[in-house]
């Protein structure tokens, strides 16, 4: 173990003419990339060491329960696993000392909590994730939540966030989804939330997995890989590094990067307290600490006569580039939300603003794959108004259809979770997908949004309507034959059983297989 945990990082200098003083920092990249090409020097300053974060017995003591003070009393230091190499979000220093965002982050935590942290120094983020996942190590302090890291570790609410994009090399089309590249090589850093995601997104998809930021951008400019996925924070602050003006960002994808703090799951109360320490995270907070690791200082020297009339023609030239960027910008972004209203338009319901029944049945075709090979237990409720052709007969289809909508509402209010897809199937038929394999605790919220619609006070020209809905439950894990439509007609089946049972009922039906959730 190293007795060094959080460190700060080191500022980049630019060191330009004495008599050109302070450039404004509007001028951004471009500014720093026209010095650079000019021949100004750059210096990366070092970094220094910052000794372990300890908390006194008293700090943020208003924040966490005697509970909570004794659980960190009798557990001890925490002990941190962290990504070594993936700036300028965290790691580890050649000095052994913990930097980055995540680091800053940590030990304003652990000051406001009263935490002691220490460093389990690992090679790679792999790593990490399997020490964390034997139990080595107590706590992720930035990871993104996946199903299958859900299955060991507890998570925060997400505290960082920063946009997905593609790098690639030279001017490309704009790329607006990954399935336009999707059979070229893509690199992404190996172990990252995303492989998950993006291949149970696109099965098929032509993913190579990297050990860092700047072998994907090599390789790319090598022409090995088409393209480097990640986020915009860290491929930038590689490309500072790399110092590459030849690579573009030519996408920004759908998902963007939500990080949380992540701990072991066999300990809930560090997760009660990782999240009570996190909701103290300010605006100020944040913007303190990125401001650290995304600012860029000019500093002066005595070599002007040769550099000034460079830097200002470069200067000149990057503010006629940026109102030429802000210009396509604009531009840019007027599509995009024109091409982001029509695929609304393609997956949303017009009546009801659930979604429609072509996305479902791409999400359930996305989730099938996800869950078969996780071996987890896949849900499809299918839900059918009693007896609403005839209620539209005698009380008119505008009333029938301002019924759909109150109970559209409903329903997305009761299944709003990220693991749940509500649509519209077809007239007075919905369907609900559940992909986080507790079919259990999903029936039972079937069950009261049943008893929630009978109750629903419902009026029209005086007369009391009462509404109820008749729900077939089918749940299993899909096995390699099964096609989505072999799911519907499964729920489908259900559903009848719970008319022919005299309607407003749930019914279900599950197929029984044995289920493997270890590693």
């Amino acid at each position: 173990m190293t007795d060094h945990v959080c460190g700060d990082r080191g500022e980049e200098r630019v060191t330009i003419p004495d008599r050109c003083g302070w450039m404004p920092m509007a001028l951004g990249w471009w500014l720093l990339l026209a010095f650079a090409q000019a021949g100004a020097s750059v210096a990366a300053g070092d970094v220094p060491d910052r000794p372990v974060v300890e908390g006194s017995a008293q700090a943020g003591s208003y924040l966490l329960t005697e509970r909570h003070r004794q659980y960190l009393i009798q557990r001890g230091p925490l002990r941190l696993c962290v990504d070594p190499d993936w700036l300028p979000f965290e790691a580890i220093n050649p000095a052994g000392v913990y930097i980055g965002i995540g680091a800053d982050f940590m030990a304003l935590l652990a000051r406001r909590g009263g935490l002691q942290l220490e460093l389990v120094p690992t090679r790679s983020w792999s790593e990490s994730l399997t020490r964390i996942r034997d139990r080595d190590c107590d706590v992720l302090p930035l990871a993104m939540k996946t199903p299958s890291r859900s299955e060991y570790l507890d998570f925060t609410r997400p505290y960082l966030e920063t946009p997905s994009v593609i790098a690639t090399l030279g001017p490309q089309p704009f790329i607006r989804d990954l399935a336009e590249v999707a059979d070229r090589p893509l690199g992404i850093m190996a172990g990252f939330s995303f492989v998950e995601i993006y291949r149970a997104r696109y099965p098929g998809i032509h993913l190579v997995e990297v050990s860092s930021y700047e072998e994907g951008l090599t390789a790319v400019m090598e022409g090995e890989l088409f393209g480097m996925l990640g986020n915009m924070a860290s491929i930038a602050y590689s490309l500072q590094r790399m110092r590459n003006t030849e690579l573009r960002i030519s996408g920004r994808l759908i998902d963007d990067s939500r990080l949380s703090m992540a701990s072991r799951n066999d300990e809930p109360v560090l997760n009660e307290i990782l999240e009570i320490l996190v909701a103290t995270i300010s605006a100020g907070d944040r913007q303190r600490v990125l401001n650290q690791w995304y600012a860029v200082r000019i500093d002066m020297d005595e070599n002007g006569p040769i550099l000034f009339p460079l830097v200002l023609v470069a200067g000149l030239l990057s503010i006629l580039l940026i109102f030429w960027a802000y210009h396509l910008y604009l531009r840019n972004s007027m599509l995009r939300q024109s091409n982001a209203r029509l695929l609304q338009q393609n997956r949303q319901d017009a009546l009801t603003g659930t979604f429609n029944r072509l996305y479902f049945d791409e999400r359930l075709q996305h989730a099938m794959a996800l869950a078969r090979r996780r071996r987890l237990k896949l849900a499809v409720a299918m839900l059918d108004l009693d007896h609403f052709k005839q209620f539209n007969d005698h009380h008119g289809h505008a009333l029938g259809d301002q019924c759909l909508r109150q109970i559209s509402g409903l329903m997305r209010d009761m299944f709003q979770r990220e693991t749940e897809t509500v649509a519209r199937y077809g007239g007075e038929e919905f369907v609900i997908l559940s992909e986080d394999g507790s079919p259990e605790q999903f029936a039972r919220r079937l069950e009261a949004f049943r008893q929630a619609l009978k109750d629903m006070p419902l009026q029209y020209e005086g007369e009391d309507i009462q509404l109820t809905v008749s729900i077939g439950l089918w749940v299993a894990v899909p096995s390699i034959g099964d096609r989505p439509a072999d799911f519907m007609r499964q729920a489908d089946d259900v559903l009848y059983e719970a008319k022919a049972a005299g309607r407003d009922c749930l019914r279900r039906r599950e197929r029984e297989e044995s289920v493997s959730t270890g590693y």
